[in-house]
């Protein structure tokens, strides 16, 4: 027979696990989540269907998803424009939530959720640096934010 204060301690236990996984779940992307930042992501619009509101200095990206610059597989490329050419950065999650090079030589910190929003919002990056003003600045709830976070987490 198993003592009762070994058999609380390992309800307990199991219970405090149960509790710990459950509040992780409930954090965790869900498809629709998934689904909707790749909507938001391919044809910059909202769950409703609606465009996203941004702006920017160059007017020819202001009805594109994010796609049109840092392509389909978020791993970024150069662009050639009327204007000029730019290149885009990689914004797959497994990279940019990683410390990365700067263009200063030193190093900036990764992105954690609201450093993308801040970057997605205002054209700020994570090193507190303004990011290129062809970036266009997004009207995203963070619902819409975490979204395309979750769908970039799958690239």
């Amino acid at each position: 027979m198993i003592p009762r204060r070994i058999l609380y301690g390992g309800l307990v236990v199991v219970v405090g696990v149960l509790v710990m996984v459950a509040a992780c779940g409930s954090e965790s992307e869900t498809p629709a989540d998934v689904a909707l930042g790749e909507t938001i992501y391919v044809e910059g619009t909202d769950a409703e269907g609606t465009q996203i509101t941004r702006t920017t200095e160059a007017g020819i990206l202001s009805q594109t998803g994010c796609f049109a610059c840092h392509g389909t597989d978020a791993q970024g490329r150069s662009i050639d424009t009327k204007v000029g050419q730019f290149d885009t950065p990689d914004i797959r999650w497994s990279v940019i939530s990683q410390p990365f090079p700067n263009d200063e030589g030193g190093t900036d910190p990764a992105y954690d959720p609201a450093g993308f929003a801040k970057a997605v919002r205002e054209g700020i990056d994570s090193g507190g640096g303004q990011l290129d003003p062809v970036m266009p600045r997004w009207e995203m709830t963070d619902p819409e934010v975490n979204a395309v976070i979750a769908y970039l987490q799958t690239l």
